[in-house]
């Protein structure tokens, strides 16, 4: 190889250099573009996404007046009928486990103790069953998260309520009667 080749080949190499450059740059901009991108969706999913339909009640859009049909008409098209009967028919109320054994741990307080989240709202909702309190078909449970059906959250808070009731009326029971002893 002589001088004039090695020159020759070291300029070519400055040439492919330079064009590598350029495409790692435009690698730069495309990885950049990706980055953003992903970090953009990873934004979104850690988002909870509520959707507003707004109905127009009439075609003059004055108050007080309610044409029923364009109503109908428009909660059809929007697809808001169709999400109803789905989750009418399905299991639309969810909670997670932690959540479910703190609001409900009243109802069934010796089930709801345990390390294994799913095994204590397991157990908790099969004595609610045992019990007469809910139908088996009302709930499921998940992975993560306990599923009802349409009203059985509002029977829940129900049960709830009454539970809550009891302890406050015993609370207070021993209460009065402790200050009965304490002032006489």
């Amino acid at each position: 190889m002589t001088d004039v080749d090695r020159e020759e080949s070291a300029s070519r190499g400055k040439v492919q250099d330079r064009k590598k450059g350029k495409s790692a740059s435009f690698l730069t901009v495309s990885t950049m573009y990706r980055e953003s991108l992903a970090s953009l969706m990873s934004m979104l999913h850690t988002t909870h996404p509520h959707f507003i339909r707004c109905i127009i009640p009439n075609e003059k859009k004055t108050s007080g007046l309610i044409d029923a049909p364009l109503v109908l008409n428009q909660l059809t098209c929007n697809g808001v009928l169709e999400g109803i009967r789905i989750c009418r028919k399905g299991y639309p109320n969810r909670m997670t486990f932690p959540d479910f054994r703190f609001r409900y741990a009243i109802l069934a307080a010796d089930e709801a103790v345990g390390d294994v989240l799913a095994e204590a709202a397991q157990k908790m909702l099969e004595r609610l069953v045992k019990e007469k309190k809910l139908n088996e078909d009302n709930f499921k449970v998940g992975t993560t998260k306990v599923f009802f059906r349409a009203g059985i959250v509002a029977k829940m808070e129900e049960l709830r309520d009454a539970a809550l009731t009891k302890v406050i009326i015993k609370f207070q029971c021993a209460l009065r009667c402790y200050l009965a002893q304490v002032y006489q």
